[in-house]
């Protein structure tokens, strides 16, 4: 038998707390689906955004998590760090939620608090 690295295992605790498993789990694929212009280079580039993830949290609100450089470097000190949009129920990403992450261990924190 496997064993599951411990940051995949807390991730699959919490999809499946929140009970987003088969047909109801929002993907990534949906979600670029549902918002095509975000994804495309410009965007990305425009936002410095480095990689995307769809994480939950454990009451099953759904969220986008960009490792990204934006909103930062005004004074040439880029730090690459990571923002969370929510995603509501039709796939559409909302706006930015106030809290910045140093890392994917901090946003899943977050997620078992929210």
């Amino acid at each position: 038998m496997d064993v599951i690295p411990a940051p995949l295992f807390r991730l699959f605790v919490l999809v499946s707390r929140a009970g987003k498993v088969g047909e109801n789990m929002v993907t990534m694929q949906k979600v670029r689906q549902a918002n095509r212009t975000w994804f495309g280079n410009g965007n990305k580039k425009f936002f410095g955004d480095v990689s995307y993830q769809i994480v939950y949290s454990v009451s099953g609100k759904s969220y986008l998590a960009r490792n990204t450089y934006a909103w930062s470097g005004m004074f040439n000190d880029k730090k690459l760090h990571w923002r969370l949009n929510p995603i509501n129920d039709v796939l559409k990403i909302e706006p930015l939620i106030d809290d910045v992450f140093s890392d994917l261990d901090a946003v899943e924190s977050w997620l078992e608090e929210n």
